[in-house]
């Protein structure tokens, strides 16, 4: 799943100005601050419950 994630958010942000759409993101800096979340998710501890 984050790998697919990884591969649509850099897609999405390089197709959106070559079809002069509106980019989710507004800069390669904020893409990479929204791929630090799924980076922090993959750390994340994990709390049992029995």
């Amino acid at each position: 799943m984050t790998r697919h994630l990884i591969t649509q958010m850099t897609a999405e942000r390089e197709r959106a100005p070559a079809d002069n759409a509106p980019t989710f993101r507004a800069s390669w800096g904020e893409v990479a601050d929204g791929l630090i979340v799924v980076v922090a998710l993959w750390q994340a501890l994990v709390t049992r419950r029995d």
